[in-house]
């Protein structure tokens, strides 16, 4: 296959992707119960034409054992919470974890970055069929909150909140 010819396909393919999916996870695996997990989330854009300058994602309950990837040029940084419940991971009681966690840098509209994180689902956690990973997005200028959980669908910017990431969870 010519390769100008594969690229002039693949390239709209990927950056309709990009545009439509706003802060979201990428090549998303359904979490299972009692199993460690990766999570990349992307973040296509600046606000109003601004630089992305920090990334703060929530963890939600029963989401334990997180550990954020660090990036060159950005400051990482996490709260710990008292968990409302124990969990076991790999046969030990967990009692308290990361809660949030925040990058600040700065990522220049035009450009795209991903923020990875790795952790354990828990035996115990919840029954839901997706779990909300909401962000919130500031900007030089404006910032987006990436935090509805309802499920309700969002198009466009204009909401006050925008879709929380979200990740299915096996049965």
């Amino acid at each position: 296959m010519n390769f100008k010819f594969a690229s002039f396909i693949i390239t709209p393919l990927l950056l309709s992707q990009i545009a439509t999916a706003h802060v979201s996870f990428i090549d998303a695996k359904p979490m299972t119960e009692g199993k460690p997990f990766k999570a990349t989330f992307a973040i296509p854009h600046g606000c109003e034409g601004t630089p992305t300058t920090k990334v703060t994602i929530k963890i939600p309950e029963g989401v334990i054992g997180i550990k954020p990837m660090s990036k060159s040029g950005w400051t990482l940084s996490t709260e710990t919470i008292q968990y409302a419940k124990t969990y076991q991971q790999y046969g030990k009681d967990v009692t308290q974890g990361v809660s949030s966690i925040t990058w600040e840098g700065s990522l220049p509209d035009q450009y795209y970055d991903e923020f990875t994180i790795t952790g354990y689902f828990a035996d115990n956690a919840n029954n839901s069929e997706a779990l909300y990973f909401p962000v919130i997005q500031n900007c030089e200028v404006g910032e987006y909150l990436w935090t509805d959980t309802s499920g309700h669908q969002h198009h466009g910017h204009d909401s006050k909140e925008l879709n929380a990431p979200s990740l299915k969870v096996a049965k």
